[in-house]
């Protein structure tokens, strides 16, 4: 994220202090447009992806 885009993302937050922002609010501050971006990536490049068929073999964290 570009060094402005925090300091846009900041701002957002700090008028709304206190509450929270929904994502729908940050999606018309960043873009105003109405564009959908996205990235077109081999799933297994991302590790989620990669070790998600690994996931049923571990028991669930312990709830605190």
């Amino acid at each position: 994220m570009p060094r402005c885009q925090h300091r846009l993302l900041l701002g957002v937050l700090a008028l709304s202090a206190n509450r929270v922002v929904p994502l729908q609010r940050l999606a018309e501050v960043f873009w105003p447009d109405g564009a959908r971006h996205g990235v077109r990536i081999d799933p297994m490049a991302v590790d989620v992806h990669h070790f998600a068929p690994y996931a049923p073999a571990f028991p669930p964290a312990p709830k605190q």
